[in-house]
């Protein structure tokens, strides 16, 4: 406020509002945690940039630490204060691309073996066996450790756990994935028995069990973890999936770094908040991007931390960390302008690399006579520094400011209503850093996030279900050669995640008289509850047992009996053609004569009948009667 004061203390209310518009920052509105940046140089002048082709997302927030190792280099500071400026001529680095001649692109496994892969295959690329073990170890243990606390109570449902396995979270993940695509209000939704909202998930798995396992997934062992690592629910998979990531491409010419945003509302240290963002409160991930939509690395941001180098600044740590592996190779990096600094650019350059993006005009060892220059609208004005480091203003419907060490002042012609120029280094810059704000529109199509309590299975939901489907839906259209939308690839991924084999029951030749564990009847609960409701029909719906009255009937060979009795079991049947009006039906003629039944369908209607039979002809029968059913009102 103090610094604003000063600056328009010498203005007119005219020149105050102009100065307004054009001096808005997002940094005024972020909550991000800051450190000092040494290359941040305030000075009486807008900060603001835009060009309307430039991503808004393209400014950012204010300085954000992470927990990122410090790097060693060369020491290049001093050299900066002695930097003189000049005219933007030709005179460029240039740097031979992939000078040993190593296969770059999609690694030549897949071209080899997937060439006609399907969606699934790819999607396995990421989300292997390896991570798939993980998960159930963790969620295993986290799960008995929670069982055997002596805080359990008696009734929790979790005393019914049964250790998961590699089939059952591959299920799991299905599901979830399938209730992206598919919108219902609640997770029990998805369960009704209503035929306004129905799906098949309770033959995959029931709302009991997927409820258990929601609650208790888990990615690390607590045990043995860091403490000290805020991460350190969630490092492991972290480690597994960064290593996955980079091992199935090399990036070519063009990479990009930008941030995603998690949303989530919770209690968090690190959460953020970024205004120009789709979900503006959330955690922070910066990310490694290579065309068309490719994240290559990533890294979740975890809080401040102590600056080690006073001469280096957060963001330069956090390029240098990302893009380490793949520097010395004659790559171009797209960033925005948090990131950009004459010092950064200088320590990519010894790593021969290129560096392109939108420019803060208050960061130090900027040129003054660029920064200051008044332009008009399609002016643009350019001076290039003793190390090849070229700074551009243009004037569009703001100052715009880019810096770049691989191109010019040049102007292309824009094909429009009305032709316009604009600068070269623009448009490539909109065509560079277009990959990552594209694996994120992408990651929002059927996206199965929702709200919950804990952060960590949130970040890990979405880089097993978004960005990993991402990741593989761009392996796959690029080895096949297919053109399939996004939605269509998750809807495949679905039908294989949550396939079970054995879902149709196995019928045995031999039956086996057993004690049932249900204490009503299903369909007259379902009746009962429809008509009068749960609590009523708790009370009233009838019972059910198996048991044997082969005593009974001692000289009939009888194998299997089902009664479907109402309050004591029979034990006088002799003699009864009927039981509270409703026929008994048997398929022996010992049994009807001994019950004194004439008819096996006395009473019965056709359509009773024909019910029984096709009940009696489901089951493999050998000599003598094995059913015999006993339906009671």
């Amino acid at each position: 406020y103090f610094y604003y004061k000063l600056l328009f203390i010498n203005m007119n209310s005219n020149d105050i509002f102009d100065a307004l518009n054009e001096s808005y920052d997002e940094s005024l509105f972020s909550m991000d945690d800051t450190d000092s940046d040494p290359n941040f140089n305030p000075v009486g002048i807008s900060d603001s940039e835009s060009d309307s082709d430039i991503d808004p997302e393209g400014i950012s927030e204010g300085d954000s630490n992470v927990d990122i190792p410090t790097q060693t280099s060369t020491n290049i500071l001093p050299d900066l204060k002695n930097l003189t400026w000049g005219p933007a001529d030709n005179d460029l680095h240039d740097f031979t691309f992939n000078p040993d001649g190593l296969n770059i692109g999609i690694n030549d496994d897949i071209l080899c073996t997937l060439n006609n892969g399907t969606p699934i295959d790819f999607y396995y690329l990421f989300i292997d066996d390896e991570v798939i073990s993980l998960i159930v170890t963790e969620t295993n243990r986290y799960a008995n450790k929670k069982l055997a606390s002596p805080n359990i109570k008696r009734h929790s449902r979790l005393q019914k756990w049964i250790d998961t396995n590699e089939s059952e979270i591959k299920n799991f993940l299905g599901i979830i994935m399938y209730m992206g695509t598919v919108n219902m209000p609640t997770i029990a939704s998805y369960w009704t028995s209503s035929h306004l909202l129905t799906s098949h998930l309770s033959h995959i798995m029931s709302r009991n069990r997927f409820e258990l396992l929601l609650s208790h997934i888990h990615f690390q062992n607590n045990d043995v973890a860091n403490l000290n690592n805020r991460l350190y629910k969630i490092q492991n998979i972290l480690d597994l999936l960064n290593q996955k990531f980079k091992q199935w491409v090399i990036p070519s010419h063009d990479m990009c770094i930008d941030e995603s945003m998690i949303a989530f509302q919770g209690r968090l240290v690190f959460k953020q908040y970024i205004q120009t963002k789709r979900h503006r409160y959330g955690v922070k991930v910066f990310k490694l991007c290579v065309s068309p939509c490719y994240t290559l690395k990533f890294k979740i941001y975890s809080g401040k931390e102590s600056v080690v180098d006073k001469n280096d600044s957060v963001s330069s740590r956090i390029v240098m960390n990302l893009v380490d592996e793949y520097l010395d190779f004659g790559r171009t990096l797209y960033v925005d302008n948090w990131y950009t600094s004459v010092s950064l650019a200088h320590q990519l350059l010894e790593r021969k690399t290129h560096l392109v993006g939108t420019l803060r005009p208050n960061k130090k060892y900027n040129p003054d006579y660029v920064i200051k220059k008044k332009l008009k609208k399609g002016q643009v004005i350019a001076q290039k520094s003793s190390s090849k480091v070229m700074v551009l203003k243009f004037k569009d419907k703001r100052d715009l400011h880019m810096l770049s060490t691989k191109h010019t002042d040049n102007m292309v012609m824009v094909p429009r209503r009305e032709n316009k120029s604009k600068p070269e280094v623009v448009l490539d810059y909109n065509r560079g850093k277009s990959y990552i704000d594209l694996s994120d529109q992408m990651a929002s199509y059927g996206s199965p996030l929702r709200e919950s309590l804990k952060w960590y299975r949130k970040v890990v939901f979405e880089l097993l279900l978004n960005t990993s489907v991402v990741n593989a839906l761009c392996l796959f259209k690029k080895t096949t050669a297919t053109r399939i939308k996004i939605t269509d690839f998750r809807s495949n991924l679905i039908k294989y995640l949550t396939f079970k084999p054995n879902m149709n029951r196995e019928l045995s030749n031999k039956h086996v008289l057993t004690t049932a564990s249900r204490n009503r009847c299903v369909q007259c609960y379902l009746n009962i509850a429809q008509e009068k409701g749960r609590k009523y029909a708790q009370k009233n719906a009838l019972s059910i047992n198996y048991t044997s009255i082969k005593s009974k009937f001692s000289d009939i060979n009888l194998d299997f009996v089902v009664i479907h009795w109402d309050s004591k079991l029979l034990t006088d049947i002799t003699g009864k053609s009927t039981i509270n009006r409703l026929p008994v039906v048997a398929t022996d003629p010992g049994i009807e004569k001994l019950l004194g039944v004439p008819d096996l369908t006395s009473g019965m209607g056709s359509e009773m009948s024909s019910v029984v039979y096709e009940i009696l002809l489901e089951w493999s029968f050998q000599d003598k009667i094995l059913l015999l059913l006993i339906l009671v009102d």
